[in-house]
């Protein structure tokens, strides 16, 4: 518990950015401050692409490093994450998962949100019960991968023998192309990770129903996508899934014994995320409220993202949309 308390204190409640570097000379958008940058929310996977965005909007200096530096004898010694220079305060940020922040930015806990989809038809119905309307621009592409222990001679799984897979309809590997061992299926369960359980059903199960959990392996480290790796790793007949934009924070110790499937024979790289040819592309959102003030500091800032914010984009990481 206190190795859990100690990731959600580094990622979920604040970023911490030095005052020293917020005047108003540094910022891209005249009059943006600490005190009144719009509160952030969103999945949790996208928690460092908002961390860059205050820092690069409010001109902090930070680097990218890893938590080797930092800490010993843990999982999170094997991630990169946001490293800011010394005299800090905390701007509010929630992690509160893709559903989560549409109700907080609905009922106004939150301003600008960065989710993995557009709203659901429930989300926008409550939005209507509550006279308000959303703006939804795709800002970022990240793709759903699959891993499986490095040991597997399996190069490539068919949509089809993903959704059999994870249907019991294959309960070997010899079945699908693989050596004669029983195929363990890790999930990530909606209480852990809610963006990555909710997007393995849409995008991938496309209404096919998942073996009850009591009939998968249950991910050894309860702590999101990142960590999904330990799983397979560790485990020659295991396959996972999990944010392609997560994995990429892992740092190289932890990619190894580790390999990521290419389904229907294409890999998920930059190219064939950016054009549309990986059968599991997924968009990133901006999201705030259409009732905001265009001179408001939340239009502002949604602004410079959505028109002028690539350069952010990729410095978290990620795919410009």
């Amino acid at each position: 518990m206190k190795l859990k308390s100690l990731f959600l204190s580094l990622f979920a409640s604040a970023i911490l950015i030095n005052l020293a570097a917020c005047s108003n000379d540094d910022a891209p958008i005249e009059g943006l401050t600490v005190s009144n940058f719009p509160v952030l929310d969103g999945a949790y996977s996208t928690r460092n692409m908002r961390t860059i965005i205050v820092d690069e909007l409010l001109g902090i200096n930070y680097s990218w490093s890893d938590f080797t530096a930092h800490f010993s004898n843990s999982y999170a010694a094997e991630n990169w994450y946001i490293d800011h220079e010394q005299g800090t305060a905390s701007i509010p940020q929630k992690s509160s998962g893709t559903q989560g922040a549409f109700k907080n930015l609905i009922d106004g806990n939150a301003d600008l949100i960065l989710t993995t989809r557009r709203s659901s038809e429930e989300e926008t119905a409550y939005a209507r019960q509550k006279g308000i309307s959303l703006i939804e621009t795709p800002v970022a592409k990240d793709a759903f991968i699959f891993l499986v222990n490095e040991g597997n001679p399996v190069p490539s799984l068919t949509t089809q023998q993903i959704q059999g897979i994870y249907t019991g309809e294959f309960r070997n590997w010899s079945e699908i192309g693989g050596t004669n061992q029983q195929i363990v299926p890790y999930y990530i369960g909606e209480a852990h990770y809610p963006d990555v359980c909710e997007r393995m059903e849409s995008l991938v199960m496309d209404g096919q129903t998942m073996l009850d959990p009591s009939e998968l392996a249950i991910n050894k480290m309860h702590y999101g996508t990142r960590l999904y790796c330990w799983s397979v790793r560790d485990d020659a007949a295991g396959i996972i899934y999990g944010f392609l934009g997560d994995y990429n924070l892992l740092l190289d110790i932890a990619k190894q014994g580790i390999k990521i499937l290419n389904v229907d024979g294409i890999e998920p790289n930059r190219e064939n995320i950016e054009n549309g040819t990986y059968p599991f592309v997924m968009e990133i959102y901006a999201v705030i409220r259409a009732n905001e003030a265009p001179d408001s500091m939340t239009r502002k800032v949604y602004d410079k993202l959505v028109n002028d914010g690539k350069a952010i984009i990729e410095a978290s990481r990620y795919i410009p949309y």
